[in-house]
């Protein structure tokens, strides 16, 4: 018999900085890649301040 033990997972977060992020619709496109990661559970752009918020399972 197998047993499949789920191991908890820790939500962390992080800021990211960018550079050369210079409208919304970059920002739109680097926030849909980063969604596209099934690890990354939240995202938010401040494409005016070059940053990204990220929160993922760690």
């Amino acid at each position: 018999m197998t047993m499949n033990h789920a191991h908890p997972t820790t939500e962390q977060h992080a800021t990211l900085s960018l550079r050369d992020l210079h409208c919304p619709g970059c920002a739109d496109a680097v926030e849909s890649a980063l969604r596209a990661n099934p690890h990354i559970t939240s995202v938010h752009l401040d494409w005016e301040h070059d940053v990204a918020h990220v929160g993922y399972h760690a």
